[in-house]
């Protein structure tokens, strides 16, 4: 299955790719109307977790996407071969529980992107905490994802990891089967207004 434009705008099927990677193929659908990367051909994930008594639960894991073949071609559009495109993310998790309403984890994420000859490593952190109200009926939570630096990048050049803050509440009625979810993302930006492109020319 291939990106879709708003997949590519909202960043839904980018997998573990660094942003530069993400704009130039971006830029490619827009001027050659196909996409320049695929949905993962071939994807994996593996979770081992265990308890240490009553608090402490650690987990380790990966995650493996494989994007399957592609064809190389000169500036002429002429076949010299195909190359591969494949990323790993190892998780380290580790999560404690404070008291009978708290809990916090911390997920320790060392990830690797390899696109055809390129290869760029990167290590990220996650950090979260969760609150459960002792009668079950409200829990809130909030992250902060992918703090962490690019160790090696593709062309030299390092880029930032694509942090984000996210925060959540929900609420169940006490005599109603019912509960109310309030999310917010991206709590790191203060600006969120979108730059609307009325002609398709203006695409980069």
């Amino acid at each position: 299955m291939s990106i879709t434009r708003r997949q590519f705008l909202l960043g839904t099927s980018a997998g573990l790719i660094l942003p530069s990677f993400f704009d130039k193929a971006y830029s490619y659908f827009a001027n050659h109307g196909e996409p320049l990367l695929i949905a993962p051909e071939y994807s994996a994930e593996m979770l081992y977790a265990r308890s240490f008594g009553e608090k402490i639960n650690i987990a380790a894991g990966i995650n493996y996407l494989n994007y399957g073949k592609f064809k190389e071609t000169d500036p002429s559009g002429n076949i010299k071969g195909t190359f591969s495109a494949a990323e790993y993310a190892i998780n380290l998790v580790m999560a404690y529980k404070i008291d009978s309403v708290f809990s916090a984890g911390l997920t320790l994420k060392p990830i690797i992107s390899q696109l055809e000859k390129y290869t760029s490593l990167g290590i990220a952190f996650d950090l979260g905490a969760v609150y459960h109200s002792k009668n079950g009926l409200v829990s809130a939570g909030m992250a902060v994802r992918n703090t962490g630096i690019q160790l090696i990048s593709y062309t030299g050049i390092r880029e930032k990891l694509p942090f984000e803050i996210s925060a959540g509440i929900s609420g169940k009625l006490k005599h109603a089967p019912l509960r109310l979810s309030l999310t917010l993302n991206n709590l790191q930006k203060y600006n969120l207004l979108y730059d609307y492109i009325k002609n398709e020319d203006e695409l980069p």
